[in-house]
């Protein structure tokens, strides 16, 4: 039996979603026969963990500070073995411009996409481009932020008359946002683990088939809206 917190909450537009997380794996850690301490992201949360010394630690939190680095380099200074990616994987992974340049640096393709930062449309009228961008990606096109989750302020923009609302949606979840070609096809999710000292292996393929619309937040958490086909 290990002593295993279970990290949940946290303060993004996610918080819901990682405590629904963190329940269904409270519940299989504690059938499995684990001691198992439920732990809220908040000001006392480091005081907790070194308090109850927890053999691991399984990270539940959803979007920044739980996806983006944050709490792997906290868990990685106080020496708590934990789930997931390290942090240098997870700030690359969490912000999709990293992600995506990443991918391209690899030659694995990825669809082509305009980076654009609230600091830059403020002090150099970056805005300006974003007509241009649009133009050279093509219609339709995704507008998102580049750093949050569930589908959050993604919007499909059809013609340049959707633009710049699409744009001040996506900029009231991050101060980073993309404009991204967008790729009509099956979308596939690959899990993927590596178990401590063996190779990365791929499980299952997962189809995604929402039954209407894009695969938003609400696709993903309402029960019935997206059928998964397994394998795919």
């Amino acid at each position: 039996m290990a002593r295993v917190v279970v990290l949940r909450g946290g303060h993004s537009m996610e918080r819901d979603v990682s405590f629904l997380t963190g329940r269904r794996v409270q519940h299989a850690l504690e059938r499995l026969g684990h001691d198992v301490h439920p732990l809220d992201i908040e000001d006392s949360t480091t005081g907790a963990l070194i308090e109850i010394s927890p053999d691991a630690a399984f990270v539940c939190l959803h979007g920044p500070g739980g996806e983006d680095g944050t709490v792997q380099a906290l868990l990685e200074t106080l020496g708590i073995p934990y789930t997931g990616s390290g942090p240098l994987s997870s700030i690359r992974c969490m912000d999709k411009d990293y992600a995506k340049r990443a991918l391209r640096a690899a030659g694995i393709q990825t669809p082509p996409f305009r980076t654009f930062l609230r600091r830059a449309m403020n002090e150099m009228g970056a805005s300006a481009a974003l007509d241009v961008a649009a133009e050279d990606l093509g219609y339709p096109l995704v507008v998102k932020p580049a750093r949050e989750g569930s589908s959050f302020g993604l919007s499909r923009v059809e013609g340049p008359e959707g633009l710049f609302d699409a744009v001040y949606e996506a900029l009231g979840y991050d101060a980073k946002i993309l404009l991204e070609r967008w790729v009509e096809g099956t979308e596939i999710s690959i899990p993927i683990i590596e178990p401590a000292g063996e190779e990365p292996k791929a499980l299952g393929l997962v189809e995604i088939r929402p039954r209407e619309g894009a695969y938003n937040f609400e696709a993903k958490y309402t029960p019935g809206a997206t059928d998964f086909a397994i394998p795919a």
